[in-house]
């Protein structure tokens, strides 16, 4: 399928580079703080960085794969094989994961529920789940079978869910019930040439596009709901990881990215970029831990 760049440049922005950066991942925008969180998976390091690109550094003693925000004003912090809440009760509580597969992406649903995708260590074999925690802190395995388990969105009105394989090369779609949190009739939604780079995290704009980054491919794309190629844009970073709208109007993409499984490094590598759009994303998700914080966890 023939891709196009969009009729408009668009100019890639700096957002926060840093040469101590190696895999930035899972970018979620606070509207509240107007500020942009991340995660530095290699660097075991929670960053945030405000609107006047200030950046603030939280170093961990723990793995760190992902974070998202809470109804309570805190994060919820993903790690290999548990989550920890930050600004509420004191965990980790750990998550059933298969075989020697660890946690890797997350997003919150428009009900404040946590969905977590995990991989094989070695990118290997398909144990890779995905794994729904409620606010009541049960948690639920709704299928196996991912090798590389990545970004995951859903459509406006919540019917559709959007789940990456990144080592298949596919991103999956699946009919969702928000309100029973269940997911059937799989389909391939995007099958990516290994050419263009691995399918990483993604994002779903106002208009129910997909957006996906392209890990070691140099570039984003933005899919059509029907899964059809709409355009792409190159960036100058060689792995692109992730990708999130915010801004004061959710209409700027920020982009996190990985130094890590190149042998043509470019300074930029690792940094996080922004691009400003005519295109705009939704508010953000919080993860519902009413129920957490008077659990009393010790």
């Amino acid at each position: 399928m023939q891709a196009h760049f969009y009729p408009k440049p668009y100019q890639v922005d700096i957002f926060s580079r840093n040469s101590s950066f190696l895999h930035t991942e899972s970018p979620v925008w606070d509207e509240a703080g107007q500020r942009l969180l991340f995660v530095d998976i290699a660097s075991r390091m929670l960053l945030e960085v405000d609107r006047r690109r200030h950046c603030t550094v939280q170093e961990h003693g723990v793995d760190i794969t992902s974070v998202n925000l809470t109804m309570s004003g805190g994060y919820i912090l993903g790690g290999d094989e548990s989550i920890r809440l930050l600004g509420g009760a004191r965990l980790p509580i750990p998550l059933r994961t298969r075989g020697r597969s660890r946690l890797n992406d997350a997003r919150v649903d428009a009900a404040g529920r946590l969905w977590l995708t995990s991989m094989d260590r070695e990118e290997v074999n398909p144990t890779g789940v995905l794994i729904c925690l409620y606010p009541n802190a049960e948690q639920e395995t709704k299928f196996c079978e991912l090798i590389v388990g990545n970004g995951l969105g859903w459509n406006r009105d919540g019917t559709l869910m959007y789940i990456t394989d990144s080592k298949s090369g596919k991103i999956y779609c699946y009919d969702f019930n928000i309100r029973l949190a269940e997911l059937a009739n799989r389909r391939i939604f995007a099958d990516v040439p290994r050419s263009t780079g691995l399918p990483d995290g993604l994002a779903v704009d106002s208009e129910d596009c997909v957006w996906s980054a392209h890990f070691g491919g140099r570039r984003i794309t933005r899919y059509l709901p029907t899964g059809k190629i709409d355009f792409y844009i190159e960036l100058p970073v060689n792995s692109p990881t992730s990708i999130c709208f915010g801004g004061p109007h959710f209409s700027t993409l920020f982009i996190t990215s990985s130094t890590l499984g190149t042998q043509d490094s470019t300074e930029l590598d690792g940094s996080v970029l922004s691009i400003d759009t005519e295109f705009f994303g939704s508010k953000t998700n919080r993860f519902d831990d009413s129920k957490f914080l008077i659990c009393g966890n010790d």
